[in-house]
């Protein structure tokens, strides 16, 4: 595993940072232990920067409360990241979790 967070909610928060002199192929698992409807959005920017409106690859897509029977996990996977490049999460709130799994190599 690359990466795991539980990030506090309403504010994004990096979640991965791909090293310099790297490349990473990453997927991204979304888990909602709370008991109500979550809302996550994932990003990706390179640099140290701010997340900015169109660096979003999903937005306040929701995902089920535990226990739902409807399913309350997300998962995406095939997202190459260069050194440099951050992955961010936002969760509306507390109890979901963010895993980051993946293969790591030097970018020749």
């Amino acid at each position: 595993m690359l990466a795991s967070q539980s990030p506090a909610a309403g504010a994004p928060a990096i979640l991965y940072a791909c090293p310099p002199g790297k490349i990473a192929v990453v997927s991204i698992n979304v888990c909602n232990r709370s008991s109500n409807l979550a809302r996550i959005s994932l990003g990706l920017r390179n640099g140290a920067d701010a997340i900015a409106p169109g660096d979003w690859i999903e937005f306040s897509t929701p995902i089920a409360a535990a226990g739902s029977g409807a399913g309350a996990v997300m998962e995406r996977t095939g997202l190459v990241l260069r050194g440099g490049d951050r992955l961010w999460a936002f969760t509306d709130l507390a109890g979901v979790n963010f895993h980051v799994w993946g293969l790591l190599e030097d970018d020749a």
